[in-house]
């Protein structure tokens, strides 16, 4: 099992015992106005069902059962509290005229705990991960362009972010491994 560390936090595969505080965690408005499960006809979003939090749940823990990395639970080391995950995934960016596979980080945090630096915390640790252990090339980042907080944690990842190349509603990031700096791949 993949666990990581940090001063504050233990992030570990995400397991279905973490279902109904995710889901709970999914139902906040604050959280699904941006990562809401499907738009209504009214633009606005709506969280995600038990069962279709289940699901999602089930198959992000497949995805980690397969590939070594995606969801972690992010859990506070002195509680053992499970207050959001966070996480690396393999996502085709859409270019309009062709697409190139990334893999992007991903996080969500329950509201109580917004404001900590608990999710820039995490997501540094998966940066670091996913640079040094996986040897990605480059990590990603998307988000709507209303979701400042969100923005916030990629900036200080250290991703540039600018328009998203398909989605005018939202912003890519990106980093390059700063290990790679100067090599020509290929």
């Amino acid at each position: 099992m993949v666990m990581l560390e940090t001063s504050r936090l233990l992030l570990r595969p995400i397991a279905i015992e973490n279902l109904q505080e995710k889901y709970l965690i999914g139902r906040h408005p604050d959280y699904y106005e941006f990562d809401g499960f499907e738009r209504l006809p009214d633009g606005s979003k709506r969280s995600r069902t038990l069962e279709e939090t289940r699901k999602k749940l089930e198959e992000r823990i497949g995805e980690f059962a397969l590939q070594g990395f995606g969801q972690w639970a992010v859990v506070l080391k002195e509680t053992r509290a499970f207050i959001g995950w966070a996480g690396l995934q393999f996502y085709l960016l859409d270019h309009g005229t062709y697409s190139t596979p990334e893999i992007e980080l991903f996080y969500g945090l329950s509201r109580v705990y917004w404001g900590q630096g608990l999710i820039t915390e995490a997501s540094g640790k998966l940066v670091h991960y996913g640079f040094h252990t996986l040897k990605l090339q480059r990590i990603t980042g998307c988000t709507a362009r209303q979701n400042f907080r969100s923005q916030a944690v990629m900036k200080r990842m250290g991703m540039t972010v600018g328009a998203h190349p398909s989605e005018s509603e939202s912003l890519l990031g990106v980093l390059d491994n700063p290990a790679l700096a100067g090599i020509t791949l290929g």
